[in-house]
């Protein structure tokens, strides 16, 4: 099953617009998608699905042969110190001292010298749409680029953060999923502990957005500066992207 799915088209823009339908979509991990579920993908007609992942989080890889769109794999590498080494060695004085402070660094760094998000708004900047765009959970990685995109598109503030927080409907799901892994004694230790990794808080994009702003007058500036973006392809993507509101 694929949680945490929905398109960003619809979302209210600049100028009395909105986000085109059938454009942007993102998810959680799609590994585990059922044949009802790549019916329905495929039915998208997407041209790309990027995903953020490690080869370590990919689980069953083989189902992208079956969604009829070119797949794109360049991990995000840019990670807290504390919470790499949960994934790399766990131990138990690491997890208890994890804190929503450690996760809203990731998001701080998430937006600036990213290979990942250079190879996505790439994408983005040939128009190779429709795309849908994923990570695990579908809400660190992938709620920062949808946070980052829709900031281009003239999205508000708070309507950026209301698309992120949605995704706090998904997290019990998405939970439970990971804690299977965990030795069923320790799940509800190891599970509280490890809330702030599963939770989508306002902080979290909050501090991401606020990073952006800290070095770039504007989100023009920074898809110029991180990307490569012209004044054309800013403009081109708004005009392939949003329609007007009758």
């Amino acid at each position: 099953m694929i949680e945490n799915f929905r398109e960003l088209g619809g979302i209210a823009a600049a100028g009395g617009r909105r986000v085109g339908y059938g454009l942007y979509y993102r998810a959680a991990e799609l590994d585990f998608a059922d044949e009802a579920e790549l019916d329905m993908l495929n039915g998208l007609g997407l041209k790309a699905v990027f995903d953020f992942r490690d080869g370590s989080e990919r689980t069953h890889p083989e189902i992208y042969r079956k969604i009829r769109a070119a797949y794109y794999n360049v991990p995000v590498r840019a990670e807290n110190a504390k919470i790499v080494k949960l994934r790399v060695k766990p131990d138990l004085k690491t997890l208890l001292s994890l804190g929503a402070s450690d996760v809203c660094e990731v998001y701080e760094g998430l937006p600036f010298q990213n290979p990942s998000y250079r190879a996505f708004f790439e994408l983005i900047r040939e128009g190779t749409v429709p795309i849908l765009f994923h990570c695990t959970a579908g809400k660190d990685r992938t709620g920062v680029a949808a946070a980052l995109l829709l900031t281009l598109l003239g999205a508000d503030k708070e309507t950026v953060i209301a698309d992120y927080l949605r995704t706090q409907a998904a997290v019990a799901a998405i939970k439970k999923k990971v804690m299977r892994n965990v030795y069923f004694l320790l799940r509800g230790f190891v599970g509280k502990k490890m809330q702030p990794l599963f939770d989508a808080e306002r902080a979290y994009i909050e501090a991401a957005l606020a990073a952006v702003a800290q070095k770039y007058e504007s989100i023009e500036a920074y898809f110029k500066g991180e990307y490569g973006y012209t004044d054309g392809d800013i403009e081109g993507i708004r005009t392939r992207s949003l329609t007007a509101v009758f």
